[in-house]
């Protein structure tokens, strides 16, 4: 009988890895041996404990503080993201009324209201991907919170839909939940 080759190494090649490290985001099957410096550490005559290498994680936390806060530009370039899909929301509005009842695949090609609501939308992910890179997401999301308020106003100002009481206090609570999130 021939020998089976594994595709796994044997296992004294694995090494214990201490799961606090992972926080970087790489599963323990994607860290590579040569990764993690194996600087034996004895920890009592019959153990021993392989020690990662942390400097790629001390890197990254420098780069990415989570309890940075949101600058002027930041608040001011979240806030203009948040106005952008309120308005991409009202063209895809008109753009669905514009569209034939038998939909086809030139209807959509030709539909200006849906190209124009996708370019916004592309260009408006783009600026929240430099957001995303500059904020911590746990202080820029809230802001999109206020489309909930955005989208019904400007729909009553641009379309004509109703607008009633309990969207405004629900945007006033929305708001203060916002303001209370965005300050840590």
């Amino acid at each position: 009988m021939d020998k089976q080759v594994s595709r796994f190494p044997p296992p004294d090649h694995l090494y214990p890895i201490d799961i606090s490290t992972l926080s970087c985001g790489l599963a323990p099957a994607e860290i590579a041996p040569s990764m993690l410096n194996a600087t034996k550490i004895q920890l009592n005559s019959t153990r021993t404990k392989t020690s990662p290498d942390t400097s790629n994680l001390r890197n990254f936390r420098a780069r990415y503080n989570p309890a940075a806060t949101m600058t002027s530009l930041l608040t001011l370039s979240t806030l203009v993201c948040v106005f952008c899909i309120a308005i991409g929301q009202l063209l895809f509005k008109k753009a669905a009324s514009t569209l034939p009842e038998t939909l086809s695949l030139m209807a959509l090609h030709t539909n200006g209201w849906l190209i124009a609501s996708l370019a916004l939308y592309g260009l408006t992910t783009l600026g929240w991907v430099w957001i995303l890179r500059h904020a911590p997401l746990h202080l820029a999301y809230p802001f999109m919170g206020l489309a909930f308020l955005i989208v019904p106003t400007l729909a009553w100002l641009f379309l004509g839909e109703p607008l009633h009481w309990r969207t405004l206090a629900g945007g006033a609570l929305i708001m203060a939940g916002v303001a209370l999130a965005s300050t840590s």
